[in-house]
């Protein structure tokens, strides 16, 4: 079974508000290109798994709502099997 994670837009311009950052910030404290970031935030591609943890890092320490940042505020994972069908 193939996991998709599909990032919460909005809730990543949140975030990026709050720190005052740019994409090019973001990119550098994900290790990632500025075009990847732009790439993601456009929803034209969608973060793998592994990319999807460093985003989270990226936010450590930022409240969201009224605590902590939880993978399930920025990310939806959908579960894939053999078929196509999928399951949240």
């Amino acid at each position: 079974m193939e996991v998709r994670v599909y990032i919460k837009r909005r809730t990543l311009t949140i975030l990026m508000a709050r720190r005052g950052w740019v994409q090019a910030d973001l990119a550098r404290a994900m290790g990632a290109s500025q075009a990847t970031v732009s790439l993601i935030l456009r929803e034209k591609v969608q973060p793998s798994t592994p990319m999807a943890r460093r985003l989270m890092d990226a936010f450590k320490g930022v409240s969201y709502r009224s605590g902590r940042l939880k993978w399930d505020d920025m990310f939806n994972a959908v579960y894939v099997d053999s078929q196509g069908a999928s399951a949240l």
